[in-house]
């Protein structure tokens, strides 16, 4: 289980969300967040 954003950021690296401001959200959620409104899917499929 990833327990923080430092975390999920270097698992990200190499993908369209690398270098992405990363948030928490509701419940302990890790959110990435600024992600172009017409890149949503692609960054969907890059997590």
């Amino acid at each position: 289980m990833m327990t923080s954003a430092d975390e999920v950021g270097d698992l990200l690296t190499g993908t369209m969300l690398a270098d992405r401001p990363l948030g928490y959200g509701p419940r302990g959620t890790i959110m990435v967040q600024e992600i172009p409104p017409e890149r949503v899917l692609e960054g969907w499929q890059a997590a």
